[in-house]
């Protein structure tokens, strides 16, 4: 062994890591924990997730690709560090981890890069993730794979630095296609974000293709529901304007674009709305949630406030006067109606009327429920048979105000559980109409349960089981792309009290791309498990037994009610943190699928 093999085998360090590890600056693998080999068991229409920690010596660049590389930096003392992976039968990528500042002061991984390349620091612990898809058409068996990592520097030949090692074991069983899956995802969409942060001209041709990778992505998680905004900033820009450390636009604006010609008449152009819709579709949703007729946020003391006349909701509708071309508000009601009823006659013009909702949001915060509930018979005179969605604790909506709504999607907040009467609790889930939904939902409240940057990647996997614990059909968030200024500089954004990635799920690519991140990642994980138990209960004569024995891998407290979801420095009595218990878990439900 030459003098450099022996420095790369003694001084570098390279450790195939859990499914849950995120790296954390700062924070270095232990020489016990080091791991050069891991085996995988997975389903069929699944991914397989591998994670690697490298840490080098000395100024390093972590390279992807089958080529040389230089930097910009002393040549002499700067070290190429080339990973390449191989995998008999099955073909995966490597992707570097980008960190973020999280709200404590802790550079956390998150981003899955598509650059190949990333410079980096002295006993700096890096982190590179290797996804292998496992489609369908992959015979059941074993396949052998490979990671190696080369080392030199300036015109030096590479030297072999490490080899790991992985075995995938494909069972038999094959889960539904994203789209085909029986959990109901609900991820909002901020569209006029991603054309902010992708520099394209908003509800044209190019926004829509700006838009593409992003539904794709919703379409690879099984997002069901459309987005589809019917009036001018309903959030009110998430008050952005209260925030003084990191600035940033985050309104949104009308899909539909409204002008009054010259003889007074209102035209509406829908053609947005119907092309992200149609976008929407082709990567698998199925319903469409109109929002921003009600339940708007409001501000009124910084003119947030009621605007049209005889309207007790902020409702703000812009539009084109073509008469001398200025843009005004409508400040009448009869405008407001007429727009209403123009929406309604377009959605059944475009056979929607069967998949759509209406939804608000916290249409039962105090101040908001006054204004939104004194159009409500307005609105549902002028928009009939369309479904609803309501996202209010069960109290509410047990209450007088909404007792006789219906409900067809009902959303409460899962710290609702143990705050809520059972009876009331059950009440409240009979109130939904046959053939629909039951939800829950978190925003940037309760800290247990959630998908923060610091939230333990496990707990962000837990829901897809908690979902099936609970006996409801999906989940809801609001964030998907409502990104600060510069997301990939700084995600941190304290104006509303969000937690640094309350605000969402990828990050924007500055070649379009929509990248991943490791919560995603998760996420989707989770509901793989999910759709393991729907398998299971199909199949299995003894499906409740398999499940219980599942959830108890993962869940020291299984009587939710008895959770405390603001205990954050308490929440591992309530639910698992440990990876292994959901790779037993998900063992239990695969054997149970193996034997039938």
């Amino acid at each position: 062994m030459d003098e450099f093999e022996k420095f790369l085998a003694e001084q570098f360090q390279f450790s195939l890591m859990d499914e849950s590890f995120r790296v954390v600056r700062g924070f270095r693998v232990a020489d016990e924990d080091v791991r050069l080999h891991q085996d995988v068991r997975t389903p069929r229409n699944s991914f397989v997730q591998l994670n690697i920690a490298v840490n080098c010596p000395q100024d390093a660049q972590l390279l992807l690709e089958e080529r040389i590389s230089f930097v910009n930096l002393d040549p002499n003392r700067f070290m190429i560090v080339r990973a390449a992976m191989e995998i008999e039968g099955l073909e995966g990528k490597l992707h570097l981890i980008d960190t973020l500042m999280d709200d404590d002061g802790l550079q956390r991984g998150d981003v899955v890069l598509e650059q190949p390349y990333m410079n980096v620091h002295p006993w700096q612990v890096n982190q590179i993730t290797a996804l292998i898809p496992v489609p369908e058409t992959v015979a059941p068996g074993e396949y052998k794979g490979r990671i190696r990592f080369y080392a030199h520097s300036m015109f030096y030949d590479e030297k072999l630095a490490r080899e790991l090692t992985f075995t995938i074991k494909v069972e038999e069983t094959v889960l539904p296609k994203p789209q085909d899956g029986k959990f109901y995802l609900n991820l909002w969409q901020h569209v006029y974000n991603i054309a902010r942060k992708h520099e394209v001209r908003p509800f044209t041709p190019e926004h829509l293709e700006a838009l593409r990778p992003y539904a794709k992505a919703l379409g690879q998680l099984g997002n069901k529901a459309v987005t589809v905004l019917l009036s001018d900033i309903p959030w009110a820009g998430q008050r952005c304007w209260t925030e003084l450390y990191n600035p940033s636009d985050l309104f949104e604006y009308n899909y539909v674009r409204i002008r009054r010609k010259a003889n007074g008449e209102f035209v509406y152009d829908f053609s947005f709305a119907e092309k992200y819709i149609a976008l929407m579709k082709e990567y698998g949703a199925t319903d469409v949630m109109f929002t921003g007729i009600y339940g708007l946020w409001e501000d009124a003391k910084l003119g947030f406030g009621v605007i049209v006349e005889d309207w007790a909701d902020t409702i703000r509708l812009s539009y084109v006067d073509e008469k001398d071309g200025c843009i005004r508000f409508m400040r009448k009601r009869d405008e407001v109606v007429a727009y209403l009823r123009a929406v309604y006659q377009w959605i059944k013009d475009q056979n929607l009327l069967s998949t759509s909702y209406l939804m608000g949001d916290e249409v039962d915060l105090p101040g908001k429920t006054e204004g939104w509930t004194a159009v409500l018979e307005t609105l549902k005179e002028e928009l009939p048979e369309i479904r609803r969605d309501w996202d209010m604790l069960p109290h509410v909506l047990m209450s007088d105000t909404y007792k006789d709504e219906r409900v067809d999607i009902y959303t409460p907040q899962i710290d609702g559980i143990p705050m809520e009467e059972p009876e009331v609790w059950k009440a409240a889930m009979d109130r939904v109409s046959a053939g629909g939904k039951k939800l829950w939902s978190v925003c940037c409240w309760p800290p247990v349960m959630n998908s923060f940057l610091y939230t333990n990647l496990n707990e962000v996997r837990l829901h897809g089981l908690i979902t099936e614990h609970v006996k409801l059909d999906g989940f809801l968030r609001w964030n998907f792309t409502v990104w600060p200024d510069d997301p990939r500089r700084d995600l941190r954004f304290f104006a509303p009290g969000w937690p640094a990635g309350d605000t969402c799920f990828v990050y924007p690519g500055k070649g379009g791309q929509c990248l991943l991140s490791l919560r995603y990642l998760a996420l989707k994980r989770g509901i793989e498990d999910f759709e393991l138990c729907q398998l299971v209960k199909e199949k299995c004569e003894n499906a409740d037994e398999v499940i219980n024995k599942a959830m108890a891998c993962v869940l020291p407290e299984t009587d939710v009610r008895k959770w405390n979801f603001a205990d954050y420095h308490g929440r591992t009595k309530y639910l698992s943190h440990n990876n292994q218990d959901y790779v037993n878990a998900r063992n239990i439900l695969l054997d149970a699928l193996k034997e039938v």
